[in-house]
């Protein structure tokens, strides 16, 4: 029984409670109103679990990553590891069929880990050092941004890798490299146009027509008109731009990220204090403020009034959550999109993955004694 097949009383509630368009398909409300994703009353993660915790829907995930290969079939999909990542996830990834990219080496053990093949695998980052790029040498791909990581790299080598450039001039100096071998160019999902440009001035300089065109991560919903819309501007663009440059059409990579985790999670914390128009609960923002709370232990009974709710560091959740008046200490409240995982002073909460009414543990919880055995000072 999903929320909007609930008895008649709940019907005229659901708009207010579960906005269709944020939360997981699989969220429903049973007999006792207690929310439900994947099957499993949150209540029962966080009694079991504990909370603050990030619930992630394994069946919702898999769905919007299986959509992106099937609805872009002339796409190479590569999921973005930075939007969320475990070993369970990247086993997801890789039996799903798509590539993953990572930002630094942490990111790529643990993609190794799950079971990504290393030459699905595309590695990018900022500032990174030369123990970084010799960390993530030997991946399918690697992004490079400048010309002081394409010495380091070059240095670092011991067989030829696979790169990505962003310009003609960086391609220059690329081709200079005997270990380095220039794949194609990284861009922005909208500069595809002046990418092919630089493409073609790459062919007419060098007389190498590269066939790879990584446009990184886009933020299109998983919904068949805005990847088919999405479709339809890489076409237009690759069209006009091909044809007015007389290049071959390039493989178009795409990297969905936060498009296929943020409507699998949910996290949830308990109420803490409720005070003046403010509710504060054990729990953190999330990084991704999707600005949809709930009431997860109950139904809402009476009146509702818009309250602020913030973490236990004093930060913001959201501004304007329409909760019950009656909310108090020891309530449950989810939130639409991922928990925030933390800083070095705080424990990060556990990732508990849920599917077909069975939930297990993920990612432990941290704890105290993890952030003590890291301080050796």
């Amino acid at each position: 029984m999903t929320l909007l097949d609930a008895v008649h009383s709940l019907r005229r509630a659901a708009p207010q409670r579960i906005d269709p368009a944020v939360w997981p398909v699989t969220t429903q409300v049973d007999v006792d109103g207690r929310l439900c994703v994947g099957g499993v009353p949150l209540t029962e993660v966080a009694d079991q679990f504990g909370a603050p915790a990030l619930v992630l829907d394994e069946a919702e995930f898999r769905y919007r990553a299986r959509r992106y290969r099937v609805q872009l079939p002339e796409r190479r999909t590569v999921y973005a590891g930075h939007a969320l990542l475990s070993r369970e996830v990247a086993r997801w990834v890789a039996e799903e069929g798509l590539g993953l990219a990572v930002r630094n080496p942490a990111e790529l053990a643990v993609g190794v880990a799950g079971g990504v093949d290393p030459s699905r695998i595309i590695a990018r980052g900022c500032a990174r050092t030369t123990a970084d790029l010799r960390a993530t040498a030997g991946v399918g791909r690697m992004v490079i941004g400048c010309g002081t990581e394409i010495a380091l790299l070059a240095s670092q080598l011991s067989r030829p890798q696979q790169v990505l450039v962003d310009s003609a001039d960086l391609a220059a100096r690329v081709l200079h490299q005997p270990m380095l071998r220039l794949a194609g160019l990284h861009c922005r999902a909208g500069e595809i146009k002046q990418a092919l440009a630089e493409m073609a001035e790459i062919r007419d300089r060098h007389d190498i027509e590269l066939p790879e065109l990584n446009i990184g991560e886009v933020d299109a919903d998983d919904s068949a008109a805005d990847l088919t819309e999405l479709d339809e501007a890489i076409d237009l663009a690759l069209d006009e731009s091909c044809a007015a440059a007389r290049f071959p059409r390039p493989i178009v990579v795409v990297e969905p990220g936060h498009a296929i985790t943020a409507r699998a999670m949910v996290s949830c914390a308990r109420v803490v204090a409720v005070r003046d128009g403010v509710v504060t609960v054990d729990g953190a923002a999330p990084p991704v403020n999707r600005q949809s709370v709930a009431v997860a232990n109950r139904h809402p009974l009476g009146s509702t009034r818009p309250v602020t709710v913030l973490g236990r560091a004093g930060e913001v959740i959201c501004a304007q959550a329409i909760l019950p008046a009656d909310l108090h200490p020891g309530d449950l409240l989810a939130v639409a999109g991922p928990a925030a995982r933390g800083d070095a002073l705080t424990t990060r909460p556990p990732v508990v993955v849920v599917r077909d009414g069975r939930a297990h543990l993920s990612v432990r919880r941290e704890t105290i004694d993890d952030l003590l055995a890291r301080d050796v000072g």
